[in-house]
């Protein structure tokens, strides 16, 4: 294979092959392209797959009714056309090298495209966000108050260690307070409960035992089950499920703050129930549609989910009802106990919109999308299903969140739509079958509901539907958000 800028001309493929011995047809040339999705295009215009297959002398006996590059094609296409741009800012300590959020960057990659957007990242450095900034070096610290003032939303990431968390805690009151888009991962869901519990329960000293172990306000702790202060093999890691939830306090407040809402927390019947069955029973799902006024919860739309995680602090069981009653709720929790609280969600109505006169009459206005999570969506997040996570903030950060929401089976060019040019795209001898059942699965609607939601909401003469999206919608393949 033989990387260049360039096409090569035949005299050098022909001098290639000569003296590496190696078949004329089998010197694949890999050019430089604008975007890397292309590149699996590229090689297959080269017949690279059946190259390699009958090479290693395989015979796959598993067949589809469509290409499967065809889906790859239409991505790649959707990148090209997406003209609308958002800005999102990544507020961490690793900025001068932006593999070191090499995760959270693609999966935002992978929201955009789904979503039909550009995306614009800027890193912005958490310590140049703190007051001694402005002080030491005045001209980073505006700059970085300047870019985050500029961007549509905010990713703040996991990571360890003290420096630069009052600069993530600067950064997540800000967006708060102005009604910014906001994603937490790790240590951002436990800086976003550091922040609410100092600037709304007015606990000045809250924070995390990491940073400062005689806190009068534990509201982040160590694990239990680990011995403070030994590092070795203390890690909360890998698969771990979720439940969705929503706790009675979380109810109480939401009738008590939005009164003519719409939803009025139609959650699951019993979620004590809920948490029992799941914990029995691992094979638990149901394909009752959410109705409730958390956002991720509609975005979701199943009882349950698997994610993987790697932390060592949580949050302070303790302090949980607390921070519901104030208004940041727990929307999920794990499955094993019930007492690790997986996802937050701000459901605190803005207080500078709160305050005029003229909304008197008027619901209080929520938060676009303020949510963290203890565990790691990035890392499961793919091109062809990103993290939803992802998705219902670039969602937000372009103000289509709420439309969405409200029609959660509007297609995506990247999911669903095949033009009649990629229906004739073939992989000679490589062929896959649409997904089969398998354990540990969520259930997202019923086969026929999704068929009908689909077809209600799209011109079926314009799209044509790839037949393992639907199942991929319902409860047929292992999800992993």
């Amino acid at each position: 294979m033989c990387r260049c800028s360039s096409p090569l001309p035949s005299s050098v493929i022909n001098k290639i092959s000569l003296f590496s011995q190696v078949a004329v047809e089998r010197v694949i040339v890999s050019l430089d392209v604008s975007d890397l999705y292309e590149v699996p295009l590229r090689l297959n215009d080269q017949n690279l797959c059946s190259i390699l297959l009958e090479h290693f002398q395989l015979n796959p006996k598993l067949h589809i009714e469509y290409p499967i590059l065809g889906k790859w094609k239409a991505l790649t296409r959707q990148m090209e056309l997406a003209s609308e741009i958002v800005h999102i800012a990544i507020v961490g300590k690793y900025t001068k090298l932006s593999d070191a959020y090499l995760s959270v960057l693609k999966a935002l990659r992978h929201a955009a495209i789904y979503t039909n957007l550009k995306l614009d990242l800027s890193l912005v450095c958490a310590e140049d966000l703190e007051e001694n900034t402005r002080i030491v070096s005045p001209d980073a610290f505006h700059q970085a108050w300047l870019t985050l003032s500029n961007s549509n939303a905010v990713v703040v990431p996991g990571g360890f260690g003290q420096r630069g968390v009052e600069g993530k805690l600067a950064a997540i009151r800000f967006c708060r307070e102005r009604g910014v888009p906001f994603l937490g991962l790790c240590l951002g869901l436990q800086c976003a409960v550091i922040e609410f519990s100092r600037n709304v329960l007015g606990w000045k000293d809250a924070n995390s035992t990491e940073f400062d172990p005689n806190t009068t306000h534990p509201v982040i702790i160590d694990m239990p089950e680990h011995n403070s202060g030994i590092m070795g093999g203390t890690m909360r890691l890998g698969r771990r499920r979720t439940l969705l939830y929503l706790s009675e306090i979380s109810k109480s407040y939401l009738q008590r703050t939005y009164k003519c809402s719409e939803l009025i927390c139609a959650h699951l019947d019993s979620q004590s129930k809920v948490l029992s069955e799941c914990r029995a029973n691992d094979s638990y799902t149901s394909s009752k549609t959410f109705n409730s006024d958390s956002i991720m919860h509609r975005l979701i739309n199943a009882p349950y989910f698997d994610a993987r995680h790697r932390h060592r602090y949580e949050i302070n069981p303790k302090y949980v009802d607390q921070l519901e009653e104030s208004g940041l709720i727990v929307v999920g929790r794990d499955a094993e106990v019930g007492n690790r609280m997986e996802i937050i969600e701000l459901l605190q109505p803005l207080h500078h919109l709160e305050n005029d006169s003229n909304l008197e009459n008027k619901c209080p206005t929520r938060h676009p999308f303020f949510v963290a999570t203890q565990f790691h969506p990035e890392y499961t997040s793919r091109p062809t299903h990103p993290s939803i996570f992802f998705v219902g903030l670039v969602l937000a950060a372009s103000k289509r969140l709420s439309a969405y929401v409200h029609n959660p089976f509007r297609l995506s060019p990247t999911q669903f739509v095949l033009d009649e040019d990629d229906k004739k795209d073939t992989v000679d001898l490589f062929k896959i079958s649409p997904s089969k059942k398998l354990k540990d699965t969520v259930s997202h609607c019923s086969r026929e509901s999704t068929s009908t939601c689909i077809m209600d909401s799209i011109d079926s003469k314009e799209l044509t539907l790839v037949p393992h999206v639907l199942s991929s919608l319902c409860c047929e393949s292992p999800v992993f958000i």
